[in-house]
């Protein structure tokens, strides 16, 4: 009775699958810290997005808008005050300055949701929004450049990412979702349809409205997703059960998120998330097919119907096969959702 019934298949059950999952998601661009992240997945019913660099790519300034025109030199001083950033725009504003040599700063700090300051041969550059830079809103700017008592005001245009209608519809199916972003709302009426009359939209955000807005809905008993880009995201994306960063560059390091998600492999989301909700199911079918077997095995066993020996095999035979359904079973279903379960070379 104590070898047939064996525990070890309802113990690799769960370990088998995950580890098979983690392969299959890392294989589709999705990072996962570790395999508790994938049930915290499967259980999520709600997804909050942010938009700057998530949900939208961020084109060249589309002009000058008022203000300052910089010489050479002071392009120089802006391109070395933006490079250490991540933020989209920074690197928006760092493609319209030009590659310059770099420049020691004599003082560096980046304030989430406000901008950037540095000091560098003595000059005093403030990049950021009007708030931080001191200027009058202009309507029709998003970023603000200040050198010293001179100031340039810069528009861009962000572009949704390819695909996220078909992404919104897919993801509307299963979850609640919202979106909270820290730049105005110009583009309200693009999104809006998108997202559906029902969809939480909030604009002007800062990195502690979007904390207080996830810790909220947690209060409500809700599993919550928080897909961001990262820094200007950092508490919100900690304060989700889920904290997804979206990234141009996967090796870049975001200690507050649970994952990376490959900005190129944006529209496979759903596939995903579907794939980690399937999980539970695919754990399950496992756990019954082991509890199976020793039923029918300790029947035998009880009544000295079975040989020791016999028992002796068919402990590691029914490990064997707990392994063999629960990956195979994870890959067919990866296969279903036209996931990738093999590494790309």
């Amino acid at each position: 009775m104590l070898i047939v019934a064996c525990p070890c298949a309802l113990l690799l059950a769960t370990t088998y699958t995950n580890g098979n999952l983690l392969r299959i998601f890392s294989n589709n661009g999705l990072y996962l810290r570790d395999a508790t992240v994938i049930e915290q997945l499967g259980n999520a019913d709600h997804i909050v997005f942010d938009k700057t660099g998530t949900l939208t790519h961020t084109a060249m300034p589309a002009g000058l808008y008022s203000g300052a025109t910089f010489t050479d030199e002071e392009k120089q001083w802006i391109y070395n005050t933006l490079k250490p950033s991540k933020h989209p725009y920074s690197k928006a504003l760092a493609g319209w300055t030009g590659i310059y040599p770099e420049r020691m700063t004599d003082a560096w700090m980046e304030i989430p949701g406000k901008g950037i300051e540095a000091v560098i041969d003595g000059n005093h550059i403030r990049i950021g929004n009007a708030a931080f830079t001191a200027v009058e809103e202009n309507t029709q700017a998003n970023v603000y450049v200040r050198i010293k008592d001179r100031v340039a005001a810069f528009h861009f245009t962000p572009e949704l990412r390819e695909g996220l209608g078909e992404v919104i519809t897919q993801l509307h199916n299963h979850y609640q979702l919202a979106l909270l972003s820290g730049d105005n709302n110009r583009q309200l009426k693009e999104l809006r349809p998108l997202f559906g009359a029902d969809s939480i939209m909030l604009f002007a955000q800062k990195p502690q409205d979007k904390l207080n807005y996830i810790a909220a809905l947690q209060e409500k008993k809700k599993k919550v997703v928080m897909i961001g880009d990262g820094l200007n995201d950092a508490g919100a994306l900690q304060q989700s059960n889920v904290g997804i960063a979206l990234a141009d560059n996967i090796n870049n390091f975001t200690p507050s998120c649970d994952a990376i998600l490959d900005a190129s492999r944006f529209q496979m989301l759903p596939a995903l998330l579907k794939m980690a909700r399937a999980s539970k199911k695919i754990i399950a079918a496992s756990f019954i097919v082991s509890l199976i077997y020793n039923i029918i095995g300790l029947s035998f066993a009880v009544r000295s119907a079975l040989n020791p020996m016999i028992a002796a095999i068919l402990m590691p035979v029914s490990t064997l096969s707990i392994v063999l359904i629960s990956t195979g079973a994870s890959t067919l279903v990866a296969k279903m959702l036209r996931l990738s379960v093999a590494a790309k070379e």
